[in-house]
């Protein structure tokens, strides 16, 4: 006989709740023929606090001991992050170039990062401490031949990774900018549209302060730009480019130029103290939907939730109409719905996007072709790049 009771059974999964996102994990590959106390070349870690680098060796002694900029760029990574962001880095020897750290078929760079983050890491870079031989190229493109190659090799990487459905974006230091606005090359006219570059530094000098946006990177929504004012200054007292120090006469020429031509940089504002990053420019057109990091990251956001969201309805069965053959009402309504519940509870919640559609054409032969089609448009969110202000005098009197 049973026993007199109430028997409860908790169920789960009913919510369509999803996890966390990971947008401000980021990576950066390091430089140093001498490795950290703790932390051997090619070693992939992940810290979440300066003092956690510190406790691997990696602080300014390091940096003046060795002749290399690590610790320089981790300190300005959690000068812009707080602490507990979590960051993934790797050092490399110093002879590695920038176009083999991106490269696809190198397994122990950055291909090696990624892999050790389970293909998390949203945003990935790397700054080169030079060795004292290394002679750039500088000739054609007013920064390192080894930039514009790797802006190459960075474009197949991501690539590369989108088809193991682990998208991210690239992001390749300046290297060695010769102060020469003129002759810069146009990254602008380049189709590397999940690769942006960067040019500028709180040194004087050829190097390049990734460290800096990728901290500011770090905090912000994937919808926000890097060089919103409402987000503040950067931690930085001085920014040069090559050895001029911006100032607002820079701000208005080099800058600017420098702008133009695809790529990002640092600029200053008239009754702003400190400095602000230009717009976040990718490698390719302005026409181009993905010229901005904000749209890469927002639709890489989205890629990876309608790869969460449709693996789970992978080999279900599809009720059809049984006087058509063709998928029910119900089951095109279902297959809608859960991605714009994912979407609506992740990039609608967040406010990242202004909006979504989704259409799925019930009259598709899914019997046939075993293929469910899917269409997503997301409507973004636009950016104020200038303000165009009427401002004069009115006498109601005269009206």
């Amino acid at each position: 006989m049973a026993n007199r009771t109430v028997n409860i059974n908790i169920q789960n999964g009913a919510l369509g709740q999803i996890a966390p996102a990971e947008d401000g994990l980021l990576g950066i590959i390091l430089q140093s023929d001498v490795a950290p106390a703790s932390l051997a070349l090619l070693t992939p870690k992940e810290i979440s606090s300066l003092q956690a680098a510190e406790d691997l060796g990696i602080n300014a002694a390091f940096d003046t001991t060795n002749s290399v900029k690590c610790y320089k760029v981790l300190k300005n990574f959690y000068a812009g992050a707080v602490s507990g962001t979590k960051l993934w880095i790797m050092f490399t020897a110093q002879t590695v170039v920038l176009a083999d750290l991106f490269d696809k078929a190198q397994a122990n760079y950055a291909v090696k990062l990624v892999d050790a983050s389970l293909g998390k890491i949203r945003i990935l870079s790397a700054v080169r401490s030079f060795a004292g031989a290394y002679a750039p190229n500088t000739t054609a493109n007013k920064v390192d031949l080894d930039v514009v190659t790797a802006m190459t090799n960075a474009q197949a990487l991501v690539e590369e990774f989108r088809s193991q459905h682990k998208p991210f974006a690239c992001i390749i230091p300046g290297h060695h900018y010769t102060d020469d606005e003129t002759g810069l090359v146009d990254i602008s006219a380049r189709t590397d549209k999940w690769v942006a570059g960067l040019i500028g530094d709180t040194e004087s000098g050829t190097g390049c302060a990734i460290g800096l946006l990728m901290g500011r990177l770090s905090q912000i929504a994937v919808d926000k730009e890097p060089g919103r004012v409402k987000d503040g200054t950067l931690v930085a007292t001085s920014i040069y480019l090559n050895t001029t120090k911006i100032d607002l006469t820079e701000s208005n020429a080099a800058v600017k130029s420098i702008e133009t031509k695809g790529w990002i940089t640092f600029t200053n504002y008239v009754n702003k103290s400190g400095y602000f990053f230009t717009n976040g420019w990718t490698a390719t057109a302005r026409t181009d939907d993905f010229d901005r990091l904000a749209r890469v990251r927002i639709i890489q956001k989205a890629e990876r939730l309608v790869y969460d969201t449709y693996l789970n309805e992978i080999l279900d069965d599809i009720q059809l109409d049984a006087t058509t053959g063709q998928m029910s009402t119900n089951a095109a309504k279902f297959y809608q719905q859960i991605i714009q519940r994912a979407i609506d509870n992740s990039l609608t919640a967040n406010d990242e996007i202004s909006g979504l559609s989704v259409q799925i054409d019930p009259t598709q032969n899914v019997l046939t072709t075993g293929q469910v089609c899917v269409e997503l448009r997301i409507v973004p969110d636009a950016y104020a790049n200038e303000f165009k202000i009427v401002l004069g005098y009115d006498n109601p009197a005269n009206a």
